[in-house]
């Protein structure tokens, strides 16, 4: 019994063919394992940065929030100061002339102590001139008119 040189050419053939199937094979279904995870991670991917989407969204809504906060604040301290000041003049001796000079010392300009005093220019002018510290220097002087 003797194999030809031919028959174990074919042979061999015949193997390195099957082991290429058999490659082939394992490539392919490695490849669809993978093609799976890849689509797993471009879903993942998509649903982070949808989430980030919505993040940002709300730090941005935050962030408006705190403004209006600060805005709030600001408003509620500026009328603390007011309240304060009116009480201050509620407290003094009920004069319009007492009242009117507080109103200077803190600052209030020409038009406001006129208002809330009930004066008239002349007597604003005086009680200006006379406690104003500046104002009468003209760096108040009838902007407000």
């Amino acid at each position: 019994m003797f194999i030809a040189t031919s028959d174990i050419l074919s042979l061999l053939a015949a193997g390195i063919a099957l082991l290429a199937l058999v490659a082939l094979m394992q490539l392919r279904s490695r490849l669809a394992r993978m093609q799976l995870v890849m689509e797993q991670q471009t879903q993942t991917l998509l649903a982070i940065q949808g989430a980030v989407k919505v993040l940002s969204g709300e730090a941005l809504t935050h962030r408006e929030d705190l403004a209006s906060v600060r805005r709030a604040i600001d408003r509620v301290g500026e009328l603390n100061q007011q309240t304060r000041l009116e009480m201050r003049l509620r407290d003094a001796d009920g004069s319009p002339y007492t009242q009117a000079i507080q109103l200077i010392r803190h600052g209030q300009p020409r038009a406001e102590v006129r208002k809330l005093c009930s004066l008239t220019d002349s007597e604003v002018d005086l009680l200006f001139n006379l406690h104003g510290q500046g104002v009468a220097l003209g760096l108040d002087s009838n902007q407000d008119n």
